[in-house]
């Protein structure tokens, strides 16, 4: 291609895998390409866009008016900057330590310090680095398959408000066209090496009518699920969620806790955490259970897509230190510098391959992690209250949107005491959009050349009214507080939380309008 044919579009779109860690040459490449590298196609950008599938940039965009944290955001200014401040960093080390040590290093300091604004330096836990949450599943069911020593079933809460390649994940077949390393794949094929799982049960959140089931209602149909498993000599990896799409959980802890003690040998717990709307608390109170725990640095605390991790806990990570039989199809999708250095045999069953892209994300993702946890906790927790309240309403008031019942998970205090995840309905002559129909008013906000360009949460497909509907979403992000606060000026913040708050008003107006009048793109 000569240069008088590149575009600018050409400089954002993903990095090859092979050319990226291939002497460390993708350090080199222009940066938003790198960040969208060693991952899944849901990182390339649209033909004939600068747009990703979820309409967010490869760039920082300031002309964007988010609440769509429960899908992806659009990379902020500061997370950009401290990507490239990253990268010079890693440069420099590489120089005394040569670029696999260094970036050994770089991946050891990430760990560390994600514990730290985690809360989570006592547990002791140790971090799997993966390019998503999905990526981290496929993790989780190699660890579990340790653990578990052999085939097991998955019983797997929330199915349907889940990522939509998460059962493939866990199942271990690839959930997309291209593995994170590059590797071209067929979706729904099993993954080389991996043993398949004995069974798969879904325990849904809602009922037939889309209902939230009560928590007492979610237990007793996880303890049937795994016993009626156990009972029979199964192993059981159970998929609790700490958080839907839209905004829903279970089992409790108490049901885990019980299960835990009934088949101590035949259970493994596996937390989906990724939409990250728990405190520090919850995380560890997970960990304690000796339970797996997926998170992102995308979903709420508003990185870049994408960015996964597991985190695992000292008794399951003892086990792992003396594994050493690794899937040969796990090559395809992480490097040994994502696992913990003490998992030598697995670390050696993996390439050498330095996955830059998984690296820059999270290092974007922890800059928002540090201006949110910068900001009091006071005013952290009374503008995700402020959220809920203005966003109900909202929702209320706009013509053509219906709520659609949510709740919080018990135990839930401080900032994360209140939904924010708040899923609806809109309609068009009286009726609620079908799938298709919302996926077409999502992406026409999305991809608007108008100014402001709303991004909100993409649907999810519910059963309800007995049918089923694309449920939308707007979600409060850890963007929504950080960039409103101002540091000793407590009436400068409240008025950029509500200048913020009403940007989100006037994206759900125009999610209305979008439904009512769009027919066809």
């Amino acid at each position: 291609m000569g240069l008088a044919n590149v575009q600018l579009a050409d400089f954002e779109q993903p990095v090859s895998p092979a050319v990226s860690s291939k002497f460390g040459l993708g350090l080199f490449a222009p940066l938003p390409g790198l960040l969208r590298s060693g991952g899944d196609s849901r990182l390339a950008l649209t033909p004939g866009s600068r747009l990703d599938v979820y309409g967010c940039a490869a760039v920082p965009q300031t002309a964007v008016a988010e609440c769509a944290s429960s899908t992806a955001s659009t990379i902020s200014n500061r997370a950009y900057e401290r990507a490239e401040i990253a990268r010079q960093e890693l440069l420099q080390s590489a120089l005394s330590l040569g670029l696999p040590d260094a970036f050994e290093e770089r991946i050891e300091c990430l760990g560390r310090e994600l514990r730290t604004l985690l809360g989570l330096v006592e547990s002791n836990a140790d971090i799997v680095f993966a390019p998503s949450g999905t990526d981290a599943a496929l993790h989780a069911h190699f660890v579990a398959s340790q653990i578990l020593g052999g085939a097991f079933t998955n019983v797997l809460v929330g199915e349907a408000e889940t990522g939509r390649g998460m059962p493939l994940s866990i199942a271990a077949r690839h959930f997309g066209d291209r593995a994170a390393l590059g590797a071209d794949v067929e979706r729904g094929a099993a993954i080389e090496g991996f043993s398949p799982i004995s069974g798969h049960i879904d325990v849904a959140l809602r009922d037939e009518a889309g209902t939230p089931l009560s928590l007492a209602q979610i237990d007793a149909r996880v303890v049937q699920a795994v016993e009626t498993v156990a009972k029979q000599g199964g192993r059981v990896l159970l998929h609790a969620m700490d958080c839907s799409k839209t905004g829903l959980s279970g089992p409790s802890l108490a049901c885990l806790d019980f299960l835990s003690q009934r088949w101590p040998s035949q259970l493994l717990v596996l937390v989906d955490a990724c939409q990250m709307r728990c405190g520090p608390d919850v995380l560890r109170s997970y960990l304690e259970r000796n339970a797996l725990v997926l998170i992102t640095g995308s979903k709420f605390f508003t990185g870049p897509p994408f960015s996964g991790a597991l985190l695992v806990p000292p008794a399951v990570s003892d086990c792992l230190a003396q594994a050493a039989n690794v899937p040969s199809g796990l090559s395809q999708y992480t490097g040994r510098s994502s696992w913990p250095r003490a998992w030598r045999g697995v670390r050696a069953g993996l390439p050498q391959s330095m996955n830059f892209g998984e690296w820059l994300r999270w290092e974007a993702a922890l800059e928002e992690m540090r201006a949110y946890f910068a900001v009091p906790s006071a005013f952290r927790a009374a503008g995700l209250q402020r959220f809920a309240q203005y966003v109900s309403s909202a929702i209320t008031d706009v013509a053509g949107l219906e709520a659609i019942a949510t709740a919080i998970p018990p135990g839930r205090n401080g900032e994360m005491g209140v939904p924010t995840i708040l899923p609806f309905l809109a309609f068009r002559q009286g009726l609620p959009l079908g799938m298709e129909d919302a996926r077409r008013t999502y992406r026409k906000l999305a991809s608007s050349l108008d100014e402001p360009r709303y991004l909100i949460g993409q649907p999810t497909s519910l059963n309800l009214r007995g049918g089923q509907f694309g449920a939308l979403r707007a979600a409060a992000g850890a963007r929504l507080i950080s960039q409103s606060w101002v540091p000793g000026d407590p009436a400068a913040s409240q008025r950029l939380l509500d200048a913020e708050l009403e940007t989100i008003g006037a994206a759900l107006e125009c999610v209305a309008w979008h439904a009512a009048h769009d027919t066809g793109d």
